[in-house]
């Protein structure tokens, strides 16, 4: 039996969405936060790619910045 590596993610816990309705935790969207396990691997990593913008958007709401910065790089290292 072959066990699938898990499905990369950037969310560091910290859900809570601002007026726009983007989460202040990860930067996704809802509606990337709730299709993300059907995406695929490469859609993933390219939403991944767009979300440190995002969160330097977010500015003082972003939630933990560093945190979530960090987990995004370490994951598209590990993925790359």
């Amino acid at each position: 039996m072959t066990i699938a590596p898990p499905i990369s993610s950037p969310c560091i816990d910290i859900c809570e969405l601002d007026p726009n309705g983007i989460c202040t935790g990860c930067a996704r969207t809802v509606r990337e936060v709730a299709c993300w396990g059907a995406l695929s691997e490469a859609d993933r990593r390219d939403i991944m790619s767009e979300l440190p913008a995002r969160i330097e958007a977010l500015g003082e709401k972003a939630a933990a910045p560093e945190e979530a910065l960090a987990l995004i790089e370490a994951v598209l290292k590990r993925r790359a």
